[in-house]
């Protein structure tokens, strides 16, 4: 697994003419050259949410005017800008209460995780400020606490927990079902460690 295949899917988005990945932090932030219509990092993000697994998805997107090069003709990484969370278009959206049980489970776990004191089911959950590792802790806390299962796509694809509820369908939706114990929790890896475990090898690999 290369950063070229993360490259290789951000090229695939619509407007997209030039993209760099680069593993720093913990994290892959994208540096995108884009057509002048692309205003937004979402539809990018969602398109190579769909080709790669979660833990594969740039935690940002930085619009820049070119890709910088070296004098042999590779990608300048130290001359890139800082990175730039798109996240600063927010649109408010009048405030809706969870309706169900599940609904307001979901509305508290994204309030702890992106830090906010209130969430409705109609927040965008970008809008409110949240990138792909905070979609990865949102994951990871379902996984652990509620009796249904969502993807980190699932989030990037329906962006609020009116939507993500909606989709999980069933008796579980609103039936305020406790939450299913966990008897093996430790039999596979976790999208956090999954990433970790990635970027890790990215960084020995460079070494």
């Amino acid at each position: 697994i290369e950063l070229g295949e993360v490259e290789s899917a951000l090229l695939g988005a619509d407007g997209v003419i030039q993209a760099v990945a680069v593993a720093t932090r913990g994290t892959i932030d994208a540096y995108v050259v884009a057509m002048d219509n692309v205003v937004s990092a979402q539809p990018i993000l969602t398109h190579v949410a769909k080709l790669l697994p979660d833990y594969m998805v740039p935690s940002t997107v930085t619009f820049i005017e070119f890709v910088p090069m070296t004098m042999n003709g590779k990608v300048d990484v130290r001359a890139l800008p800082a990175v730039v969370d798109d996240s600063s278009d927010k649109i408010g959206t009048p405030y809706q209460p969870p309706g169900t049980v599940l609904e307001l489970q979901l509305c508290e776990i994204w309030c702890r995780i992106l830090g906010k004191k209130q969430v409705g089911i109609n927040d965008n959950f970008f809008q409110l400020g949240g990138t792909s590792i905070d979609a990865i802790k949102v994951v990871g806390a379902v996984h652990e606490e509620l009796p249904i299962t969502i993807t980190v796509s699932d989030i990037f694809e329906c962006k609020t927990v009116a939507a993500i509820a909606l989709r999980s369908d069933g008796a579980s939706a609103g039936s305020g079902l406790a939450p299913i114990p966990r008897t093996q929790p430790h039999d596979m890896l976790s999208f956090g460690q999954e990433r970790s475990l990635f970027i890790e090898g990215l960084a020995n690999g460079t070494n």
